[in-house]
């Protein structure tokens, strides 16, 4: 009797899903100094990652927040992450005001959710 070959061929399906933000709209107060934003992962396997950044809507960076770009990563079993924004007092009754909160760079096979651009309102 002869030995009989064959071939096998594997296809890796896995992927480190989707990530995206929680919410359309995020709020804070100005003077509380902080908002909380929530980042979510959805399916997947092992590390995940993506970057978080703001930019200026009627908010201006250094004067109503902390401009931040951020790397965030997910780890396995890890479904969410909560990312502080700072906020910045400015001190006068100027009115609500908006930052764009963004994420790009998906990273190590991951895809961005329907939801990778949201805005944070600042309440004076």
């Amino acid at each position: 009797m002869g030995l009989a070959s064959s071939t096998l061929t594997i296809t890796d399906t896995d992927t480190a899903g989707t990530i995206q933000f929680s919410a359309p709209n995020y709020s804070a107060e100005e003077a509380g100094g902080v908002a909380l934003v929530t980042v979510t992962r959805t399916g997947g396997t092992g590390t995940a990652s993506v970057t978080l950044q703001t930019t200026d809507g009627t908010a201006v960076a250094g004067t109503e927040y902390q401009n931040a770009t951020q790397t965030l990563t997910f780890n396995t079993g890890v479904l969410s992450q909560t990312v502080p924004i700072t906020l910045l007092d400015d001190g006068g009754a100027a009115g609500n005001k908006f930052l764009n909160l963004t994420l790009s760079q998906p990273g190590n096979g991951t895809s961005l959710g329907a939801q990778a651009a949201a805005v944070l309102w600042i309440v004076d």
